[in-house]
């Protein structure tokens, strides 16, 4: 019999040959990217405010005319005058001029206008165009596993589908003359299948396809007969 290093190297040793597939982004959630992704555009592609709030200019007073609105998916952005401010919701197009944006929390609205408690620091949440990635950027990497971490980003990309690899087939047996199946009487010397229920739930988070080939006697004839009718 041959030892577990041994035997391990022989495994690793085995060369691979991963098929790849295009598959849509709504299918492509926990599989492995087969290229590199790049960004279409910017992230975001044009300074948007980070809260429901004011863009203004600064001046050095702390009363703003309130100029108009901005909401997400407006592309107007109205140039703003000194004194002047906007109301932007969050994800609103931010006036390229604008210094800052005021959360609503922190002014008093009254006649048009708004009255600040103190002036805010320049630049104060705006997210910059470019901010998160500039355009063209590599943003996911070849080998990546699209989780809940990389999955927002490819959706946020745009992209329609994504170059991924084919999921591999994993089989799963156990061997043991002593082993029982859950919900059968239980037998002095035996023990229950533990290690296909373990085996099975941590295997079913990874990227391939699961099957459960059986439970078979420690023979070695009948363990290699397993072996090579799996890889058929």
């Amino acid at each position: 019999m041959q030892k577990y290093e041994e035997a391990h190297k022989i495994l690793k040793d085995i060369p691979l040959n991963l098929q790849t597939e295009r598959v849509a982004v709504n299918e492509a959630f926990n599989r492995v990217l087969a290229e590199d992704l790049y960004t279409d555009f910017s992230f975001p592609d044009c300074q948007k405010s980070a809260v429901d709030g004011y863009a203004l200019v600064m001046w050095d007073k702390n009363e703003y005319r309130i100029k108009g609105e901005s909401v997400p998916g407006d592309l107007k952005s109205a140039k703003l005058q000194t004194g002047e401010c906007i109301f932007v919701m969050t994800g609103g197009i931010v006036p390229d001029n604008a210094d800052a944006v005021v959360r609503v929390e922190d002014v008093v609205e009254e006649n048009g206008q708004i009255r600040l408690n103190r002036q805010p620091e320049k630049g104060v949440n705006i997210n910059l165009a470019g901010e998160e990635f500039p355009e063209h950027a590599l943003f996911a990497e070849h080998g990546r596993l699209l989780n809940d971490l990389a999955y927002p980003a490819l959706c946020y990309s745009g992209k329609k589908d994504v170059k991924v690899y084919k999921k591999p087939k994993i089989g799963v047996f156990v061997t043991g003359d002593e082993i029982l199946e859950p919900g059968n009487d239980y037998r002095k010397g035996h023990v229950f299948n533990t290690n296909r229920y373990i085996l099975l739930s941590l295997l079913k988070y990874l990227p391939a396809d699961i099957e459960y080939v059986g439970c078979f006697d420690d023979n070695e004839e009948e363990i290699a007969k397993v072996l090579e009718k799996s890889n058929e």
